[in-house]
């Protein structure tokens, strides 16, 4: 009688899912999947969807240190799996053990996979898995990547250049998609469109399924305060019924205030080439007004990412109606992008920022080193004039020595 019981209660099991494993002590006696209690046919799930998944573990006896694990089987890239802390279970108590599972939003629709429930202790297990369909959401919009140039550190006052990626993971194809970026905290927003992205189940060679939107342009005020600010990434499709919200963090670096200064100040503003590994001077002249002496100093912003840049001196002291100098001197690095670049130039006097320049400049390949053929030639020329020289005494020489008269001629013929 035991025996048939035991066959009725696994046939009973099996009309919610297939049983495996063994547990005196535990059981699997109920598990929700979104609300719905599975029974024979696959459970229906969409990609990009969270499952909320409850599992119902029945105590036969008492035990402890149990786990419960629930994961889809048959995803390529990574486990999709969530599992529940340890727990002790008494004789004849059920407990809700909730967990979620998020399906990943570039999962193959429109397939069949497994999703498998196993409650654990250390010695035994108890395992049911369940049909499982997951299909593509008719619109579905992802926010592949958002890229921000030249970074998403920035100067106020200067441009901020954002290109986002878009990709249709839904089941439709999408067109005109109204790309946004905005900065709530200072007002600004600049907008793009992409005419069309077919749907990722149903590309061919001549329509994309995920394109990236021209630069979008935003100026950061001047007046912006240093800090991190919110930068809010949003898609309208589906003819405006359906958005999507990507958020980024951006550092804005604020202007200081400038001081007064008491000396007259130039800098050499002037745009100039400056061949990628070779270094190029700009000069810093100083003037003092003043009837103390002085000290200032001159730091570099903006080459970070194409060059190096040194200053000497680092500082110089004036004293009154005195004048200095100090050198900025950069070197594009040998992987710098060619062409039209810019930087900023500081200029402190103690802890007081007085002046501020930005200035233009144009990285271009490394040219002929005309410094050390210069040197060749000033080499060369020094000899050749040496090698004159001597000719040109030579000649003055035998110029100089006198005829053989007759008589000495006759006398050593003699």
């Amino acid at each position: 009688m035991k025996k048939l019981l035991s066959l009725v209660l696994v046939f009973l099991l099996s009309l919610t899912g297939v049983f495996a494993g063994t547990s005196t002590d535990y059981e699997i006696s109920k598990v929700e999947v979104n609300g719905i209690i599975p029974a024979t046919n696959a459970i229906y799930a969409e990609r990009g969807e969270a499952l909320d998944i409850t599992v119902f573990v029945t105590g036969l006896n008492d035990i402890e240190d149990i786990k419960v694990r629930a994961w889809i089987e048959g995803y390529e890239y990574e486990d999709i799996e969530d599992s529940s802390d340890m727990f002790d279970l008494t004789a004849n108590v059920d407990r809700a053990i909730p967990l979620t599972i998020h399906i990943p939003e570039d999962i193959e629709a429109s397939e069949d996979y497994t999703l498998c429930i196993k409650v654990t202790d250390k010695d035994n297990n108890v395992q049911k898995e369940y049909p499982l369909r997951i299909e593509e959401t008719r619109h579905k919009i992802k926010i592949q990547d958002v890229l921000f140039r030249p970074s998403n550190t920035i100067e106020a006052g200067r441009y901020l250049r954002t290109v986002v990626r878009l990709e249709n993971v839904g089941a439709r194809k999408e067109e005109d998609i109204k790309v946004t970026v905005s900065i709530p905290d200072l007002g600004i927003s600049t907008s793009d469109y992409i005419d069309e992205l077919v749907a990722y189940e149903n590309d061919d060679d001549d329509e994309e399924t995920s394109q990236s939107t021209n630069e979008l342009v935003l100026q950061i005020p001047k007046n912006a305060e240093t800090g991190d600010y919110e930068t809010k990434i949003t898609a309208e499709y589906n003819r405006g019924h359906d958005i999507v919200v990507k958020k980024e963090i951006i550092h804005i670096e604020g202007k200081e205030a400038l001081g007064e200064a008491e000396a007259i100040i130039s800098m050499d503003t002037s745009m100039k080439e400056l061949p990628i590994g070779k270094e190029t001077a700009y000069k810093v002249t100083f003037a003092s007004l003043s009837e103390e002496s002085s000290i200032y100093s001159v730091e570099v912003a903006g080459t970070e990412t194409w060059a190096s840049a040194k200053v000497e001196p680092a500082f110089v002291t004036i004293e009154p109606g005195k004048a200095a100098e100090i050198f900025v001197k950069i070197t594009p690095n040998k992987d710098a992008d060619l062409g039209s670049k810019m930087f900023t130039i500081k200029v402190k006097e103690g802890n007081t920022l007085i002046k501020e320049t930005t200035i233009n400049a144009d990285v271009t390949k490394a040219g002929i080193d005309w410094s050390a053929t210069k040197t060749v030639l000033e080499w060369g020329f020094g000899i050749l004039v040496i090698i004159l020289i001597i000719l040109g005494l030579i000649i003055a020489f035998k110029r100089k020595a006198p005829e053989p008269t007759e008589t000495e001629t006759e006398e050593s013929y003699y």
